[in-house]
């Protein structure tokens, strides 16, 4: 026996290769129509928000009206100008639960106030 006949016989110790044999031709045969079939009925197309085109970014909707917040730990203020008035939500931070007694100074420019 040679060297090549010996390193053959390492790989495939049937003496043939492993693509001859028909259970493999067969698992590569399935392997590969299942790879295609996969493909065929889950494509992968980009989303939306995935567009390398030149869309325009979308226009916010809605009317929104200029905003203050700030919290601590245990409280949360919320400030909005509705109109003419600037009306200011104060809760619990935790619970969301609304301080109906407290008294909150304002002040903007040279307008105070008592809230």
């Amino acid at each position: 026996m040679n060297a090549v006949t010996a390193q053959n016989n390492a790989f495939y110790p049937s003496n043939k290769a492993i693509t001859q044999s028909i259970p493999a031709q067969l698992a590569i045969l399935f392997l590969a129509i299942l790879i295609l079939l996969a493909s065929l009925f889950n494509p992968v197309w980009a989303g939306p928000g995935y567009n390398h085109g030149d869309e325009a970014p979308a226009a916010a909707t809605g009317s929104a009206s200029p905003r203050v917040t700030a919290h601590s730990d245990l409280i949360e203020l919320v400030g909005m100008v509705q109109g003419n008035e600037l009306k200011i939500y104060l809760d619990r931070y935790a619970t969301n639960e609304p301080v109906t007694d407290a008294k909150i100074g304002v002040e903007t420019g040279s307008i105070k106030g008592i809230a």
